[in-house]
């Protein structure tokens, strides 16, 4: 995740001074909460028994972009991360 950085804090986007690049597999999903703050959306997946926390942030180049930590909804820890952009807020060419 090349040119997160630290995200500064404000509504649904992370808070705090911890980086995105510090949330590693295994971690607790309470943990990552409190690190990051409230995420800007909750989803689950039942057929994967996946339960995915996502916030919002601004990449270096200016993107609106999603951070999403995939957790195991049993174990309730982290599975792994990803990064996506947030197609929403893209303007038509």
């Amino acid at each position: 995740m090349a040119g997160c950085g630290t995200i500064p804090a404000n509504g649904q986007y992370p808070t705090g001074s911890i980086r995105m690049e510090d949330i590693r597999a295994g971690m607790g999903g309470q943990e990552v909460w409190d690190l990051l703050g409230k995420p800007a959306d909750v989803s689950y997946f039942p057929e994967r028994t996946e339960l995915v926390f996502s916030w919002r942030y601004v990449d270096i180049a200016g993107n609106l972009m999603w951070f999403n930590a995939h957790l195991d909804r049993k174990a309730e820890k982290v599975l792994w991360t990803s990064t996506t952009m947030d197609l929403s807020a893209q303007r038509p060419d």
